[in-house]
């Protein structure tokens, strides 16, 4: 998407609930629109399936890898106040058994953890503002 500075108006207006293309924080934040509300949800590059694999050559390990080295730290950091972590996939890429396979291992590994929500970004966007945009 190419945002101009009006896109987030715009997105607000047509009853967008948020974005997730920010790449400057872990924690979901309101953004400043002319009407109605608008949230911005972490997203990272560096989880993200396209870059790892098409643009950096890793492996399906060494993503995993990397998916759980992202995650240790912000469960760490969640400790002290809640972490979002995005995992950007596209199934042309993950979706491979050589690739999947691993993916598989990290995702048990974050969801062994305790106080863990594997949540859908609207799922995220509603509990936020449920909890600190409409109380």
């Amino acid at each position: 998407m190419t945002e101009t500075h009006h896109t987030l108006d715009l997105l607000a207006e047509a009853g967008i609930q948020y974005v997730a293309n920010w790449v400057n924080d872990e924690q979901p934040y309101p953004m400043r629109v002319k009407t109605g509300s608008l949230l911005s949800l972490p997203y990272s590059v560096e989880i993200n399936d396209f870059a790892a694999f098409l643009e950096q050559g890793q492996t399906g390990e060494e993503f995993a890898q990397t998916i759980r080295d992202q995650f240790d730290i912000l469960y760490e950091d969640g400790a002290k106040t809640g972490r979002v972590m995005s995992i950007c996939l596209h199934p042309f890429l993950i979706g491979h058994p050589h690739r999947s396979k691993h993916f598989a291992k990290a995702l048990a590994h974050i969801a062994s953890h305790a106080d863990v929500w594997l949540a859908t970004g609207s799922e995220i966007a509603d509990w936020y503002n449920a909890n600190y945009l409409e109380g």
